[in-house]
């Protein structure tokens, strides 16, 4: 991989999540069109984003469920409106939290996928060409990801490391039946990175456009619940307890700031371990 050198110049971190929206989260909306032209006004050079994954327990970015996945809660509603998938009145239905300011992640996960759902049984995307390309493009991950996803629904939420033991270990048969039994709703998890590709992307030529460069980091781990380990564990160095219930010993990670000044020293920061069980 090519290494890339930033130029010089100022930026400012704003994260998705924090833009402004009736809707309980920032997304690719019109305040990410405005906060650019916002930046082009203050001749500023990148937009520093936080990592932008699909996010489970605790909604952190940094222990997303794919590395290559895009949050589903960035999707703009209003564009999806636009687009005639969606009314407003069915937008209104839902509470977006008590509180502009603060992200009301239970209000998100009851509203938000249930408006995407909506909005996937009345799209036509099959018959958009960019569909296709997207998905032959993206197919290292997307089948999988897709399909973890509507496992994970299936099974009410619940961890991977609690599903049938033929799924756990990825025997054909038993993928090839969970390809078949959830077609519908794998289609609807690739229909909901479709969505995001397409408004990520306007967003980001948008900026690129006026000069503006798009910056930012990616979780050095997937979250103990993210595809690549459920999916592609043979490929990860994670450490199985015990092949019998393929449950991992561990997981490792920095707890303390060592700019801080608080907490264990450099030595101890190196790597902090704890167990799982």
């Amino acid at each position: 991989m090519a290494e890339t050198m930033l130029e010089r110049g100022a930026g400012v971190l704003m994260p998705v999540s924090s833009l402004p929206s009736p809707y309980g989260i920032g997304s690719f909306g019109k305040a990410a069109y405005e906060f650019i032209d916002t930046l082009v006004r203050a001749k500023q050079k990148y937009w520093q984003v936080l990592p932008m994954g699909p996010t489970g327990y605790g909604d952190s970015p940094y222990a997303p469920y794919s590395a290559f996945a895009g949050n589903p809660y960035f999707i703009d509603l209003d564009v999806l409106k636009e687009e005639k998938l969606l009314e407003q009145k069915e937008i209104d239905e839902y509470p977006w939290g008590e509180k502009a300011d603060r992200v009301d992640y239970g209000c998100l996960y009851n509203g938000r996928f249930a408006l995407l759902q909506l909005a996937f049984s009345r799209s036509q995307y099959r018959e958009f060409p960019e569909y296709g390309e997207f998905t032959a493009k993206n197919v290292y991950w997307l089948d999988d990801y897709a399909m973890y996803m509507a496992l994970k629904k299936s099974h009410q939420e619940s961890g991977w490391m609690d599903w049938e033991e033929d799924i756990r270990r990825r025997e054909p048969q038993a993928l090839a039946r969970v390809r078949e039994e959830l077609a519908e709703e794998i289609d609807y998890w690739k229909f909901i990175q479709f969505k995001f590709w397409q408004q990520w992307k306007k967003v980001r030529d948008y900026a690129n456009e006026r000069r503006i460069s798009i910056i930012g980091d990616i979780p050095l781990y997937d979250g103990g619940e993210g595809t690549a380990r459920e999916l592609k564990r043979r490929l990860l160095a994670a450490g199985i307890a015990a092949k019998k219930n393929n449950r991992p010993s561990g997981a490792s990670g920095q707890v303390y700031l060592y700019s801080s000044g608080k907490g264990p020293g450099q030595k101890e920061l190196y790597e902090s371990f704890y167990r799982l069980a």
